[in-house]
């Protein structure tokens, strides 16, 4: 496939974006559009709001320990409600939103709360973060009617509906923040998140998605399929069993999350206090917390761009090549960010190729499906799980790394991609294997 066909590529998925802003209807559902509305509006609030978390932890007196023991909590929760088993799609809906409302909801007040109690801001941070964290107990099957991030990306499933509302957000986050700082404009975004959920409660409550009927059926009461899901083991199995390039792939995936979950939430804290971007467009400022809120439309512009070409880069170039690709853009991404020159051009166009690492990701998996192999139908989901284990600890190690020198927890985090990016390379040398041939 040429060049040209790859900027059609692009140009069908800013289509496609622009199309579903207009057609966001749940078309594979009976959810009503203004259901499915309010709960990815919720999602992709919480989502943006989460991003400045860390920031907002530091104005409260947070240092980088307690920062990383925030990003270690969200990891370990994420996983726990993903690996406990899903619920049918009734069940448990309403009190999951709930959950979540409140959540969004508490951190609106924090400043206020922390101002009229002895409870230090942070801890209450902390809580909320607990309650959000429910969202990943909701229904698979209707997160991604819905636009719920439940997989803990909003192009996991190439719900391009989602990825609208996400970009909305962030753009109303950008908005926010460039006439508040951070304090003030985390309790806005929150606020307006809690008062989405509430919207997506209400309906929930009305019986307007009555059409899922009871748990587990449908309207006039026939089963509707969507069973709950078991719990899922953790196991390394696979990491401790398999040789050669199998074990490299499963090397190299952990690597490569570990080189994340190191400094990925201190990715705020270092484009707002370390660099301080100060921007200004037509005449008025950004402040650095309105800055990032742009870098982050960017990264999520990179995700759907990267995504979108992911089909042609693998046919073009092989699986292999792909996912050496997206982890050396994962690699780089920590110590380019932390010695790049704090200009907009230049950390624009990093973050649009951090975004691009999701060019990869389909490959990435497909890689570590085939290196698990097939000795049970939920052999890679446990062994995801295992290895999302290990990782929970990084973010606090990336914190004190952080409170010593920011340069050195940056520059640790890409040594570690590199190591990663150094596995998949082993792919490239000598003939690729047998079990990792087929793009299908």
């Amino acid at each position: 496939m040429s060049e040209k066909s790859a900027l059609d590529e692009i140009r069908s998925a800013v289509r496609d974006i622009v199309g579903a802003a207009r057609d966001c209807d749940s078309r594979q559902t009976n959810t009503p559009a203004a259901f499915a509305v309010a709960v990815a509006g919720l999602e992709g609030l919480t989502y943006a709001v989460g991003r400045f978390v860390p920031e907002f932890l530091r104005s409260f007196g947070a240092g980088p320990t307690v920062i990383g023991l925030y990003g270690t909590l969200g990891i370990a929760l994420a996983l726990l409600f993903r690996s406990r088993g899903r619920p049918s799609v009734v069940v448990g809906l309403r009190r999951s939103l709930a959950f979540v409302v409140v959540g969004v909801g508490l951190w609106s007040v924090v400043p206020l709360v922390a101002s009229r109690s002895a409870i230090p801001g942070w801890v209450l941070v902390f809580v909320g973060l607990g309650l959000i964290s429910v969202r990943y107990a909701l229904p698979a099957t209707l997160g991604g009617a819905v636009g719920i991030a439940t997989t803990g990306s909003r192009l996991d499933d190439g719900n391009v509906d989602r990825t609208v509302w996400t970009f909305g957000a962030l753009v109303v986050t950008t908005a926010v923040m460039t006439a508040a700082a951070v304090r003030p404009g985390v309790q806005i975004l929150s606020l307006l998140a809690a008062t989405v959920g509430v919207a997506a409660l209400a309906l929930a409550a009305s019986g307007e998605i009555g059409s899922f009927g009871r748990a587990g059926e449908t309207d006039n009461g026939q089963p509707d399929g969507r069973s709950s899901s078991p719990p899922i083991q953790l196991s390394l199995v696979p990491l401790q069993t398999t040789t050669g390039r199998r074990r490299a792939v499963l090397v190299g995936d952990l690597l490569r999350r570990l080189s994340l979950a190191l400094v990925v939430v201190f990715v705020v804290v270092t484009v707002v206090s370390f660099h301080a971007p100060a921007v200004t467009v037509f005449g008025s400022t950004l402040s650095p917390d309105a800055v990032f809120g742009v870098l982050l439309c960017l990264e999520l512009l990179g995700e759907t761009l990267g995504r979108r070409v992911a089909g042609w880069a693998t046919r073009t170039v092989g699986r292999e090549r792909v996912a050496a690709v997206s982890v050396a853009l994962t690699a780089l991404f920590p110590v380019l960010l932390v010695t790049a020159p704090a200009s907009l051009p230049g950390l624009s166009l990093l973050f649009l190729g951090f975004g691009f690492r999701r060019v990869g990701t389909e490959a990435r998996r497909a890689l570590v499906d085939a290196a698990v192999g097939t000795r049970s139908a939920t052999a890679a989901a446990e062994y995801r799980a295992a290895r999302d284990l290990v990782v929970v600890p990084a973010p606090v190690v990336g914190g004190v790394l952080f409170w010593y020198s920011p340069v050195l927890a940056f520059s640790i985090a890409t040594a570690v991609g590199g190591l990663a990016l150094r596995e998949y390379l082993r792919l490239l040398v000598g003939r690729t294997p047998t079990w990792a041939e087929d793009d299908g």
